[in-house]
């Protein structure tokens, strides 16, 4: 055995007798140094070469990794520092809390991903300075990878603090203009035409969740105004037909919707779209 192997071997024995998990760094990963990543707001990265440093194995046996520098203070708050050394997993799993290096339209920027229950997609600082990043269609996003070592520990946001996140972001966001009880009932009566069958209100009714002038499963609000506004109408929604219909894609927001996962098919499905989608475009102020 080398003197040396011997000498390490020693150290490792007394440390793990200490308490600690010692690991030899043996393995060569890139590591972007002159090219630190913003924690803060987006940031341009461009083609830049790596230089290697070596690393514990137990790390590259998780995926294809890459090292990088952090710049910023929006995720201190998960203990990733201005001038942390990060090392990224590239094309691997990710959850929501995890913290991830993204791209958005090109520019670069490490948040923590979360996906709320309307099934929009964030991108969360963790300090209150920050507001969270809505992704949108619009957007060029693309996950490069997800942390998975700082020198400290591996970094996670809850779920409790994504959600507060969430909410405080909304919150300071302008509010924005709402349409009038008396708009809403014009809507209504233009749209009831459309609907010739009880179970299609919930195509008018689901929008409206989206849109938070209703709550999601209370129906009988809805069915109440329907009926004051249209009342000669043939087919007046009520509770137990709306709620048939809200089960597989359908007890989603209206873009989730999926023609292979719902409870009607074929033309009755794009039918039921139509009239979701005019009523989202009505609703727009």
């Amino acid at each position: 055995m080398d003197i040396y192997e011997k000498e390490i071997k020693e150290v490792f024995s007394q440390l793990r007798s200490a308490g600690y998990n010692p690991e030899l760094c043996d393995t060569p990963v890139t590591y972007f140094k002159e090219n630190p990543v913003q924690c803060g707001n987006p940031n341009m990265v461009g083609d830049v070469v790596g230089e290697d440093i070596l690393l514990p194995r137990s790390l590259w046996a998780y995926g294809l990794t890459f090292r990088i520098r952090a710049t910023g203070d929006s995720m201190k708050g998960a203990d990733i520092m201005d001038g942390d050394d990060l090392t990224i997993m590239s094309g691997s799993q990710y959850k929501e809390g995890d913290i991830v290096l993204a791209s958005i339209d090109g520019n670069y920027l490490l948040k923590a991903y979360y996906e709320d229950s309307l099934g929009r997609k964030w991108l969360l600082p963790k300090n209150e300075k920050y507001k969270g990043i809505l992704l949108t269609e619009d957007m060029d996003v693309k996950i490069m990878g997800r942390v998975i070592e700082v020198a400290r520990k591996d970094p996670h946001v809850s779920m409790r603090d994504c959600e507060k996140i969430v909410r405080a972001t909304l919150d300071d966001e302008q509010v924005p203009t709402r349409l009038t009880e008396e708009q809403l009932k014009e809507i209504i009566i233009k749209i009831a035409p459309m609907v010739k069958k009880k179970r299609q209100w919930y195509a008018v009714f689901r929008p409206l969740v989206d849109k938070e002038y209703e709550k999601r499963g209370i129906y009988e609000g809805f069915c109440a105004k329907v009926a004051q506004w249209v009342p000669g109408h043939k087919n007046l929604p009520t509770a137990s037909s709306l709620q048939r219909m809200a089960v597989m894609s359908f007890d989603k927001p209206v873009k989730l919707w999926d023609k292979n996962d719902a409870p009607v098919t074929g033309i009755t499905f794009d039918y039921y779209q139509h009239i979701a989608e005019l009523m989202l475009e009505k609703l727009k102020v």
